[in-house]
C-alpha cells in the first residue's frame, strides 16, 4: 500500500483476514484503501469508527480517526478523538503519538486551547530535532509553517521534493493536508507536489518491474 500497489495490497489484506479474521493490523490497514483509491476520508472514518467500536482500547485507532477528522477540517471532532487517545496513551505510559503532535497541537489551536496548542507544538519540535529519517525536512517545514515562517517552510518542502527515496503514500495527500494550507497557492509548493508525485510513481514503476513476478508467486 505504501508504495502505491493498492490492488495487490487489498488482495493480501483479504488473504490475511481469511487466515485471521480478527487480525488487528489488516483490519486497520483496510480502512485506508478507500481514501488512497478515491480520497474518500469519510469511508475511512466509517471503517475506523467500526474498528474502535469493536475494541475501545485501541487508542491508536482513535488517534487515526482524529487525523481523518483533521484532514476533513472537522477540528472539533478531531479534538474529541485526540483528547481520548492521549488520555489512554498516558494511562498506559506509551508515548507512541509523537509523530502526530503537530496535528494535535494545531487541533487545539483551532479549538481555542492555546496552552495545549503551544505544549504539543513544543513537543513536536523535540520530535523533529531527534528525527533522523528522510522526512525530517518535511516535518520541520510543516512545523515552521504553523509558526508563521512561511518562506523557510517552503524552502524545506522544496528541498524534500528533490529526494527520490520516499515511499509513504500519504505524501500524495500533501496538497489537501491542512498542515500545509498556508502554502497551497504558492507556485513553488505546487511544483514541489508535482515533483513528489512524479518521483513516487517513478519509484513505483521500478518496483513493479523488479518485483511483479515475486508478488504473483505468493
Amino acid at each position: 500500500m505504501q508504495n502505491g500497489f493498492l490492488t495487490e495490497s487489498n488482495n493480501f489484506i483479504e488473504k490475511s483476514l481469511a487466515l485471521d479474521p480478527e487480525g488487528f493490523f489488516a483490519r486497520y490497514l483496510r480502512a485506508y484503501l478507500p481514501n488512497f483509491e478515491r480520497r474518500n476520508w469519510m469511508a475511512t472514518k466509517t471503517i475506523l469508527d467500526e474498528e474502535y467500536r469493536i475494541n475501545p482500547m485501541r487508542f491508536d485507532i482513535l488517534a487515526e480517526t482524529g487525523k481523518v477528522n483533521f484532514m476533513m477540517k472537522d477540528y472539533a471532532a478531531a479534538r474529541i478523538c485526540y483528547d481520548s487517545a492521549l488520555s489512554m496513551m498516558n494511562r498506559f505510559r506509551m508515548n507512541i503519538l509523537r509523530h502526530e503532535y503537530l496535528r494535535i497541537g494545531v487541533t487545539y489551536k483551532h479549538t481555542g486551547d492555546t496552552a495545549k496548542a503551544r505544549y504539543y507544538l513544543d513537543q513536536y519540535q523535540t520530535f523533529v530535532d531527534e528525527d533522523q529519517t528522510i522526512y525530517k525536512d518535511l516535518n520541520q517545514g510543516s512545523l515552521l509553517l504553523q509558526k508563521g515562517r512561511k518562506q523557510e517552510a517552503l524552502g524545506l518542502v522544496t528541498t524534500f521534493a528533490d529526494r527520490h527515496d520516499y515511499f509513504v503514500y500519504m505524501l500524495l495527500m500533501i496538497d489537501v493536508d491542512p498542515l500545509f494550507e498556508g502554502l497551497y497557492r504558492e507556485k513553488a509548493f505546487q511544483n514541489a507536489v508535482k515533483k513528489m508525485n512524479a518521483n513516487f510513481w517513478r519509484t513505483h514503476e521500478r518496483l513493479d518491474e523488479r518485483w511483479r513476478t515475486s508478488f504473483e508467486d505468493l
